[in-house]
């Protein structure tokens, strides 16, 4: 008997908290039906599904997988696992590697062609979806900032919120001006913090000052009345950027709301603030390396990894910075145990990012994906058709036969013979019934033409070519590099077409042409 675990999640855009519930009911009862035996079930409440990385019960799931304390996952629906394409594939693929299935309470996905072109749409109609929703509650976040209303989290110590508008709060505003006061007096933040203590100031989460609530004070514009909003971008990782170079995003009403400091003693103390900050070596930033993982050693067999080193010291005290990719044999062992030398990373990653443009990017390649892929719709929709027939015809016989062993049941002339071909005749329906609703949903999936698809092709080639955006970069590596090898006089790269099918649709048996793979044999230049 299968062990099986149950995750559900609830998140705010429009759900109730008791959907929670629901979800886990109908789940239940799908494991009841199978024979399936629970063990747990995980629950995130008000929880987003583009990012499963900020799920504490999606992420404890996946701890006990590792520990395989379960053999079967069941969601309520697709949308609750993931609405991000990448987390959704990268965590399937980690299920696939420790042996374990999932499967949807409410949408019947099987291991067919079909089944795999299914989970593929409902996978982008949910990415589409969470895209959408979030631009929506953007649009709606903007009007509010426009007229300088309060948007949500925290407000800033000195300001309470009425009725969605910036009030005062005395008491705490009187903390924030000896904040400044004592900062324009020398005083450093641990003097200053001793002083909030004793007056019995605390942050909006009940905490003691310190010196980073304290930064956040000083520089703190809407202590001058300026109001601004989208200062903090948010990545395609779900990761906040409070010091974007440029945004054009932002929104800034000076004048907008209440001022509890003057403009001249805020633009005297973070002139002093300013002055202070250490001018020393910064902390490099954390290099990316978009081959990790891709590329490998053609002498040793061992993989290569990103490496960084910086040359000596110039007149001004900086150093130069040399980037690579290094065999991590070298790294591990013995200096010198393999004779491979390093190569440059950005040589090397504009090299293959030119080959996925040329062979990949090309209008005649974008020509033939898009083709290729309108023949699989155009195969699966005619498939699903002439399915449906045959299943429809199969379910009035199977429904003739068990009508007839209820007959010699309810007469009382059925045998134990009789009795297990009705247990083997209901099982035969149900069977047919799962594969009828399969085969329904999938001649309900929407067909992509030709130009949506080459549209698509075409956006992910300007995130990565002329964006440059990093996570696209990222996707191109994984959708279409199969491996890089790095001789000593030549580098092989090898360029494949089978993942972008693969992972949208399980098209081998139905189109086998359509993995195509190419390598490039391409001098090595060294520095």
């Amino acid at each position: 008997m299968l062990r099986a675990v149950i995750y559900a999640r609830f998140s705010s855009d429009n759900q109730r908290e008791e959907s929670i519930d629901a979800q886990v009911r109908i789940c239940t009862e799908y494991c009841k039906h199978r024979g399936y035996l629970l063990n747990n079930v995980y629950a995130d409440e008000a929880k987003s599904g583009r990012f499963v990385t900020k799920r504490e019960a999606y992420n404890q799931m996946m701890v006990d997988a590792m520990e395989k304390k379960f053999d079967i996952i069941i969601f309520h629906k697709l949308d609750r696992n993931a609405r991000n394409e990448f987390n959704y594939y990268s965590f399937q693929n980690t299920l696939n590697q420790l042996g374990i299935r999932y499967e949807y309470a409410v949408q019947p996905i099987d291991d067919s062609p079909e089944g795999k072109m299914m989970e593929s749409m409902l996978v982008g109609m949910a990415a589409y979806y969470s895209r959408n929703l979030a631009n929506e509650v953007k649009k709606g976040l903007n009007e509010n900032a426009y007229k300088a209303l309060f948007n949500g989290g925290r407000p800033p110590f000195g300001f309470k919120i009425e009725n969605q508008k910036y009030v005062i709060d005395p008491f705490e505003a009187e903390g924030v001006r000896m904040i400044f006061r004592m900062f324009l007096s020398n005083h450093s933040y641990a003097e200053i913090a001793n002083a909030l203590a004793e007056k019995g100031y605390q942050t909006k989460e009940g905490k003691n000052f310190s010196k980073s609530s304290m930064y956040d004070i000083l520089r703190n514009e809407k202590y001058i009345g300026t109001y601004i909003f989208n200062k903090a971008l948010t990545g395609k990782n779900g990761k906040r950027n409070t010091h974007p170079v440029d945004n054009e995003n932002i929104i800034r009403l000076e004048n907008a709301i209440p001022a509890i400091i003057s403009k001249e003693d805020f633009y005297a103390v973070n002139k002093k603030r300013l002055s202070n900050v250490h001018t020393g070596p910064k902390y490099a930033a954390k290099e990316k390396y978009i081959l990790t993982g891709k590329i490998t050693c053609g002498l040793c067999g061992g993989p290569m990894s990103g490496h960084r080193v910086y040359g000596r010291a110039r007149k001004d005290g900086s150093k130069k910075k040399f980037i690579y990719y290094k065999c991590t044999t070298n790294i591990r062992t013995n200096v010198g145990s393999c004779q491979q030398k390093s190569i440059k990373r950005d040589w090397l990653e504009d090299i293959v990012l030119n080959a996925i443009s040329e062979k990949i990017f090309s209008s005649k390649a974008m020509d033939t994906i898009s083709k290729n892929m309108t023949d699989v719709f155009s195969t699966i929709s005619k498939k699903s058709k002439n399915q449906i027939e045959e299943l429809l015809t199969a379910k009035r016989m199977a429904e003739r036969k068990l009508n007839n062993l209820y007959d010699l049941v309810e007469n009382g002339v059925a045998d134990e013979y009789d009795k297990e071909r009705l247990m083997s005749a209901k099982k035969e329906l149900a069977t047919i019934k799962e594969k009828l609703e399969t085969a329904n949903n999938m001649s309900r999936i929407p067909t992509l033409s030709q130009e949506e698809i080459v549209d698509t092709l075409s956006m992910l080639k300007e995130n990565v070519y002329i964006k440059k955006d990093y996570e696209s970069r990222r996707t191109l590596i994984d959708l279409f590099v199969e491996k890089v090898i790095i001789f000593e006089n030549q580098v092989s790269i090898q360029l494949t077409t089978e993942m972008i099918y693969t992972r949208m649709v399980e098209t081998r048996r139905i189109l086998p042409y359509l993995n195509t793979k190419i390598v490039y044999q391409i001098p090595r230049v060294y520095a």
